[in-house]
């Protein structure tokens, strides 16, 4: 009897800690907070609950009482003036993170703006995983001594907040936002750069649909001023400011594609005259569509000797692609070396 009952303890003993025993595997098997790439289908899955993203961050947007931090491409984190608060006094300068790859702690919500996103209110939300590997490429270049091009979102530039400073901005446009007055333009990484109605007008005058210049890189010539929301912007309202520039050489007949585009054009020259209106010389290419190339002596005053025997040669012209009411495209040469002979 004694060793019955010993070996029914023995059995309640053991079957105790089995139990105990996966228990403690169960809970040594209990995931933490998941870690979800952005922009993965998977988020759908996740609404609501709290988890971790981690990706590198491709913009930030300043808005009224908030900031969007864009990582992985397009998944946006709202940071509320609370959040922003939080994360200076922590010594985070928000700007700073773009091109940093973040993992973000928080939970997932549905906005019927912006889709599945989700909120950063505190510094302890935010861990920096990884810096970007250091810029070697030119910070900045000048492409006329007075007019310095600096990149978008350099420190640097707050050494050109200056009304009577002049320069261009380079970049990739990422988002276009149409409010109340006004347009406005995000250059790669997060630069705003405002186009008051006036701008849009002026333009949608000159051909150019401000909606069209979205992934295209461009360079926007004005000054720098300090907003009191958006930060450091600059405004665009003539034309005469935007550049389109396209890479490499093109023929002749590719210049439809790249209307208020500038860049550099090729074709053979079928005839070269002079207006019997005023001083302007046509050389007309043997190209369809058609196109021209037009020298102003007033730009060029040795634009008689430069068409010399020009009728019959392949050059090239450089300039920006324009197409006058009632005419065909062409590009007006304002300096000599525009004009280059093959």
């Amino acid at each position: 009897m004694k060793f019955a009952k010993a070996l029914r303890v023995c059995c309640m003993l053991l079957l105790v800690m089995s139990f105990s025993f996966i228990a403690i595997i169960a809970i040594a098997q209990v995931p933490a907070t998941p870690r979800v790439t952005p922009l993965d289908w998977r988020l759908g899955n996740h609404e609501n609950e709290t988890i971790n993203v981690e990706s590198q961050v491709a913009m930030i947007t300043h808005l009224p009482g908030k900031s969007l931090i864009f990582i992985d491409g397009n998944f946006p984190v709202v940071c509320e003036q609370v959040g922003i608060t939080a994360l200076v006094k922590a010594g985070i300068d928000i700007d700073s993170l773009v091109g940093k790859t973040v993992r973000i702690n928080g939970t997932l919500i549905k906005d019927t703006t912006y889709g599945i996103e989700m909120f950063l209110t505190k510094a302890s939300q935010l861990v920096i995983t990884k810096e970007p590997a250091p810029d070697t490429t030119a910070q900045v270049v000048a492409p006329t001594p007075a007019t310095p091009r600096v990149r978008p979102i350099d420190w640097r530039l707050v050494n050109y907040v200056n009304p009577t400073v002049s320069l261009t901005l380079e970049g990739k446009v990422n988002v276009i936002q149409h409010i109340p007055g006004k347009s406005l333009i995000t250059l790669d990484p997060g630069f705003l750069v405002a186009c008051p109605s006036n701008g849009v007008t002026a333009l949608a005058r000159a051909g150019i649909n401000l909606d069209s210049l979205l992934g295209k890189t461009v360079q926007i010539t004005g000054t720098l001023y300090q907003h009191t929301t958006y930060g450091i912007q600059m405004d665009l309202t003539r034309p005469a400011q935007l550049v389109i520039p396209f890479k490499g050489v093109i023929s002749a007949s590719e210049v439809n594609s790249h209307i208020n585009e500038t860049g550099t054009v090729e074709g053979k020259v079928l005839n070269a005259r002079k207006s019997d209106l005023d001083n302007t010389y046509y050389l007309e290419f043997s190209s369809k569509p058609q196109f021209f190339v037009v020298l102003d002596r007033r730009r060029v005053p040795n634009a008689s000797a430069l068409i010399q025997g020009i009728k019959g040669k392949t050059v090239q012209v450089t300039g920006k692609i324009t197409v006058p009411e009632q005419s065909s495209p062409q590009i007006l040469v304002r300096r000599a070396e525009d004009l280059k002979v093959m």
